[in-house]
């Protein structure tokens, strides 16, 4: 599982996968067996290609009269969410693990809807803006190795583009 995504490039498949492990879109993965650095992350599941979890995760799809996916998905991300649950997590040989109950009784401040939907707003564009700007300093990056190359190599570039 990557930061926050699905990393399909570590995904296995089974020839008859059973049905109660489909997923469906806006779910949220949960890692309660791993080493004690990725315990705690979680993925949402936005795509519209079939997939199964797996083992070593634990599918939430929360009721939405209760808490809003949105805003759930932030606080298990967070970095006082991602403590808590290592905090929480058992030691084993090389990782660690939460039971389901464990995961279920972690803290969790539940204010009112609106105020829940409003707090996730906010903090998914914010995540919009980090996302954007980690692609243009990733491009800013590439520029400046090129520039980089061509001025330590000698070579005299046209253009920047």
């Amino acid at each position: 599982m990557g930061e926050k995504e699905i990393d399909f490039s570590s995904v296995g498949y089974l020839s008859e996968p059973e049905l109660k492990y489909l997923m469906q879109p806006r779910d949220i993965l949960f890692s309660h067996i791993n080493s004690l650095k990725h315990v705690g992350k979680v993925a949402f599941y936005e795509r519209d290609k079939i997939l199964y979890h797996g083992m070593n995760l634990l599918l939430i799809r929360p009721d939405d009269s209760i808490v809003k996916l949105s805003y759930l998905f932030q606080i298990l991300s967070s970095e006082k969410g991602r403590a808590n649950a290592r905090h929480e997590a058992k030691p084993a040989i090389n990782q660690v693990s939460l039971a389901q109950k464990q995961v279920l009784s972690l803290p969790l401040l539940l204010p009112p809807l609106p105020e829940q939907r409003r707090i996730a707003e906010i903090l998914d564009a914010h995540d919009v803006c980090i996302h954007t700007e980690d692609g243009v300093l990733g491009k800013r990056r590439h520029v400046k190795r090129g520039l980089m190359d061509d001025l330590l190599t000698g070579k005299v570039r046209t253009s920047l583009s």
